[in-house]
């Protein structure tokens, strides 16, 4: 027997495996890997606890039958995950949309760029997102490029521009997952999209689960949708026939930071978060470093080529470098060296003075430092969206600079 279609990858001193067909990845160690080779392989290694691993792995239909290998490993640095913007424009103008748009479509040199990068850097898995990625006319062609490297490929799109060709396109390439934005029922979600955009998702929804894809909805929560996200779950599930419902809140960037009616109060993104327990994820960070490490494990490239630690880095301004000027190898190792990314570079969580005596601190850690910077002027300030996913006070606020 043998494991289908997965890899193991070393990332800041965690071991993790990964499928590469879906979003499922578990931490293990070399004793726990050692166990599931043994049992697969059937030779003296096979023990109760490797077997019990395969079971669960098997379970999730993880094995097939044919000739032991051993898991392939991905090595090389500590990047996992690229995000890549095809076209820096969209069909829609959200009222909640923190991206900035250049109008720049990616060329094939960027592309070529970010995919030779990945392959050397041992990434895992690239996410093609926006603006809105399906306006590029190559967009489904990288996907099955990626795809066919042996990256794990995620698509975030707005619905409305799919058709049915695209949709059985996509399937064949087997994304992981095709993430597509559904804000509520339709009153709600054209508040924020513009009138008939409800319509034209849910027809791009049917295309893409008729033709096999592995669909999920993406929703922002605003005190427009709140009270029917239970019902709006069950209907997605049941009636759209989608594996399940990912929810966020509107972080107040670019266009949302001019909408103060779509913002939640604390309390009440914590009650919508408990009401949906299977539909959002809040995990306590590993020990000593900040919930998260843009630039480290991450990075974000934009349709002309600027190379970012995660997209709100790039919307706060912040380069590492150009792609294909220089390779992405060049560009991660060397932003790390001149330490140009307040994450792990030049950042430690004892900067977090407003922080450090808040109750949900040792869960929090401050939140997304870019997104500190954006709103509060400060990289060292209270993330406000997480203050309020915690629901506890926004501290105060000082005025370094987002841009510096």
């Amino acid at each position: 027997m043998r494991l289908r279609a997965v890899v193991i990858k070393r990332s800041v001193g965690r071991l993790k495996l990964f499928h590469l067909r879906s979003s499922y990845h578990v931490d293990l160690d070399e004793r726990a890997i050692s166990a599931i080779e043994g049992a697969l392989s059937g030779g003296d290694r096979g023990s109760g606890t490797g077997l019990r691993l395969v079971e669960r792995l098997e379970r999730r239909g993880l094995v097939e039958d044919g000739e032991f290998e051993p898991i392939p490993r991905r090595a090389a640095s500590d990047l996992v995950w690229l995000e890549v913007e095809p076209v820096g424009r969209c069909n829609l103008a959200c009222r909640h949309c923190f991206a900035r748009f250049s109008g720049v479509e990616m060329p094939e040199s960027v592309f070529e760029a970010v995919l030779r990068g990945a392959l050397e850097l041992g990434a895992v898995e690239i996410s093609f997102n926006g603006g809105e990625p399906l306006l590029h006319p190559a967009c489904v062609e990288w996907i099955e490029r990626a795809s066919s490297e042996g990256l794990r490929t995620v698509l975030f799109t707005n619905g409305t521009t799919v058709s049915a060709s695209v949709a059985a396109r996509l399937a064949a390439a087997r994304p992981a997952r095709v993430n597509v934005s559904l804000d509520g029922f339709e009153e709600a979600h054209d508040a924020l999209r513009g009138q008939g955009a409800y319509v034209l998702a849910v027809a791009g929804i049917r295309q893409l689960v008729a033709a096999g894809n592995r669909v999920f909805v993406t929703t922002v929560v605003h005190p427009g949708n709140e009270a029917s996200l239970v019902e709006f779950r069950r209907f997605c599930k049941e009636q759209l026939g989608v594996l399940g419902l990912r929810v966020s809140t509107v972080s107040p960037m670019g266009r949302a930071a001019g909408e103060p009616s779509l913002l939640m109060e604390p309390g009440r993104v914590r009650d919508t978060y408990d009401a949906l327990p299977d539909e959002h994820e809040i995990r306590d960070p590993p020990p000593g470093l900040l919930p998260c490490l843009a630039g480290v494990d991450k990075l974000y490239v934009s349709a002309g080529g600027r190379v970012s630690g995660c997209h709100f880095f790039e919307t706060v301004g912040q380069e590492l470098g150009r792609l294909p000027e220089r390779s992405l190898e060049q560009v991660y190792h060397s932003s790390r060296d001149r330490r140009s990314c307040p994450t792990l570079f030049d950042f430690s969580l004892g900067a977090l003075g407003d922080c450090l005596g808040c109750p949900a601190f040792g869960r929090c850690r401050g939140g997304c430092r870019a997104r500190a910077w954006s709103i509060t002027g400060d990289r060292a300030g209270p993330d406000p969206v997480s203050c309020h996913k915690w629901g506890v006070p926004v501290p105060g606020r000082r005025g370094e600079s987002p841009r510096g």
